[in-house]
């Protein structure tokens, strides 16, 4: 197993619900390895609109601010995900000044099938990374979730 990067976030966990889609197989019928960015992307989308009441697309209208992911990235790779099966995207974050931390996996049958870590900048219109508003920061680290 690969060494880790970023540790794993100790927070509530958003459960997102995803059947994986034709578009994200390959030739050898199942899910492409960069196509597993696509499936946490949807998540994470998924649980900024639940913990600000905006879309990812409104996300800027309403701070003046856009998400960016960088480096580092980590993650591991289970059994490969097949067309129409259902599997469980849990995210978690947490936010620091700067940055807001995601830790991601991928649950298939009740086992973890993958993860995936990486940090999330917000940068303002001029491409210039910000601070992580208060009222943000203040609905990550209160995020509870059913």
């Amino acid at each position: 197993m690969p060494k880790e990067i970023l540790p794993k976030v100790s927070a509530p966990e958003f459960t997102y619900e995803v059947i994986i889609r034709d578009e994200w197989v390959d030739k050898n019928n199942h899910v492409n390895n960069a196509r597993y960015l696509d499936i946490y992307e949807e998540a994470r989308a998924a649980y900024i609109e639940k913990i600000c009441g905006a879309r990812v697309e409104d996300f800027e209208i309403k701070y003046g601010l856009r998400p960016i992911l960088a480096g580092p990235f980590s993650g591991t790779f289970g059994e490969q995900l097949l067309p129409n099966e259902r599997v469980t995207v849990f995210t978690a974050a947490e936010s620091a000044s700067r940055h807001i931390r995601f830790s991601q996996r991928i649950v298939k049958n009740g086992q973890v099938n993958n993860d995936f870590h990486c940090i999330a900048y917000l940068i303002d219109r001029n491409n210039v990374i910000r601070r992580v508003p208060d009222e943000l920061k203040n609905k990550i680290t209160q995020a509870k979730f059913e």
